[in-house]
């Protein structure tokens, strides 16, 4: 085997080996995801309106698709979203619901937001 036939094959070898590490820590790397970003949706919509209430009945799945369940927005549909996103302890304690704080709650343990 030649000299250059050593050193262009080497050369391959090592380009190889830079495009796999490449790869490996792009794959690992951890971006930080623009506000208002939902991982399944892409963007969330303003916290507690109208939108942002269809869009966590869908995710977590209150209202059945035959439209069977609390109506969105009400009282009961509130605590169905508090007790299934975890917002409410085990005893149903937790923020008001409808209020800043139940929303922000909501919103963070069901699209991630802070």
């Amino acid at each position: 085997m030649s000299n250059a036939s050593f050193t262009t094959r080497h050369g391959v070898q090592r380009c190889v080996a830079g495009f796999f590490c490449l790869a490996i820590l792009s794959a690992c790397s951890h971006r930080e995801k623009p506000d208002g970003y939902s991982k399944h949706e892409g963007t969330v919509p303003q916290r507690c309106t109208a939108e942002w209430k269809r869009l966590v009945d869908r995710r977590l799945h209150i209202t059945d698709p035959s439209g069977h369940g609390p109506d969105v927005g009400s009282v009961e549909w509130m605590d169905a979203v508090g007790r299934k996103s975890g917002v409410y302890d085990s005893s149903g304690h937790g923020p008001d619901p409808g209020s800043d704080e139940w929303c922000r709650a909501v919103d963070y343990k069901v699209f991630g937001r802070r």
